[in-house]
């Protein structure tokens, strides 16, 4: 079961969904190709510390979901 959550950055808001699991060490943060954010961290990772990496990446989030959004639309053309 996930969790969602989210941030705003600037005037950008940053929903992701936080995927809990024994097997990850450390925090993993994935832009998907529909632009949709997942964070996976080890069991017993506190929201808080979860949020607080998603702060110090939220410039590289929006500059992944940016090229996402240019990419798709050169396919399109």
């Amino acid at each position: 079961m996930s969790q969602t959550d989210c941030i705003d950055f600037g005037d950008t808001r940053i929903d992701y969904s936080i995927r809990r699991t024994s097997r990850r060490k450390t925090v993993a943060i994935t832009v998907s190709p529909d632009k949709s954010v997942t964070v996976a961290v080890p069991k017993g990772t506190r929201r808080t510390i979860v949020t607080k990496k998603v702060q110090q990446k939220a410039e590289w989030i929006v500059r992944q979901q940016e090229q996402i959004g240019r990419a798709s639309c050169r396919e399109r053309v």
